[in-house]
């Protein structure tokens, strides 16, 4: 929290915020590329960052936002891009993965639940406490 806060100070005084995010980013990959996210669907951020990039300008820093106990993000906001046409033929692979997915949880899903059914499972409290013992 404190280095967060260290960060943003820095940054409203006009640290470069690649610079920053090499030198402090406790995250190796966004480290090494300055902090570079790429573009980012807003629905893929937690709700906080959202909701500040909604009312954000090209340039504004935002943040820190608290990503866990140890770890907090700090935005710089580079622009919106709206979405833009993808023709069927370049994500269809991607339909089908998902699909694909999709089919074999529903179907592993099934498979547990019959075996489930089919086999009585019995548990030896003697052997179980012995275990625990250990």
């Amino acid at each position: 929290d404190e280095t967060a806060h260290e960060v943003l100070e820095e940054l409203k005084k006009g640290a470069d915020f690649s610079y920053l995010a090499r030198e402090k980013s406790n995250n190796a990959m966004l480290a090494k590329k300055g902090g570079d996210m790429g573009w980012l669907l807003t629905t893929r951020l937690a709700l906080p960052v959202r909701n500040s990039i909604n009312n954000a300008k090209e340039g504004d820093i935002l943040g820190p936002f608290s990503k866990s106990y140890s770890s907090f993000i700090i935005v710089e906001f580079l622009g919106r891009k709206k979405g833009e046409y993808i023709p069927f033929d370049r994500v269809k692979t991607d339909i089908d993965r998902i699909i694909g997915t999709e089919k074999f949880k529903d179907a592993l899903a099934e498979y547990i639940r019959r075996l489930r059914e089919m086999v009585s499972i019995e548990i030896n409290e003697e052997m179980l406490k012995s275990f625990e013992s250990k």
